[in-house]
């Protein structure tokens, strides 16, 4: 093992909230510029840093202590790693977490871009399908995996692992003219 991923473990271990909520930010934010520069090709120096920064205020305020307490809660109702129990935590995660969980997502990303009521209804006409239908092709395998495999304590990692990409494809959508 590294002396990094140690370390990690050490941190996790100690301050598990901190550690996982801040992760989360950090990772929305790379997330946010790698669609940036990667997938619109903005030049580095013209990265919309305000932009960004909602983004990974969303990370570190909603997302992180969301999942965190969503992840926790899972384990509590449904019980710890089994073949049966991941299956309900996925179904759980893809029925009620993940629908609601976009929907403040792009309500929120509607109010940072200085809409209201109506460009909220009208950025979830647009996009909450899209990004919704989305979901369903990535993240149910994800979740099971995660849920099956993964012990509770890094279970937000492994999602933000994979929610580099997917909050590439998020910061994209969302913010598509």
């Amino acid at each position: 093992m590294s002396k990094i991923w140690k370390a990690y473990l050490r941190l996790l271990e100690k301050h598990p909230a901190k550690t996982q909520i801040i992760q989360t930010g950090i990772l929305m934010s790379t997330g946010d510029i790698i669609s940036q520069v990667g997938v619109e090709k903005r030049p580095v120096k013209e990265i919309d840093w305000k932009r960004n920064g909602k983004f990974s205020a969303f990370g570190f305020f909603l997302a992180g202590p969301a999942v965190r307490a969503w992840y926790n809660a899972l384990d509590k109702i449904i019980g710890p790693l089994a073949k049966r129990a991941a299956l309900k935590k996925m179904a759980a995660d893809q029925l009620f977490f993940a629908p609601s969980f976009l929907t403040i997502f792009v309500s929120y990303m509607a109010l940072t871009q200085g809409g209201g009521k109506q460009e909220i209804i009208q950025k979830l006409k647009k996009e909450y399908l899209q990004i919704l239908t989305t979901n369903y092709k990535i993240w149910p395998a994800v979740q099971m995996v995660n849920f099956y495999f993964v012990p509770l304590q890094l279970r937000i990692l492994v999602v933000q692992v994979i929610s580099l990409f997917w909050n590439t494809y998020l910061a994209f959508v969302s913010n598509k003219e």
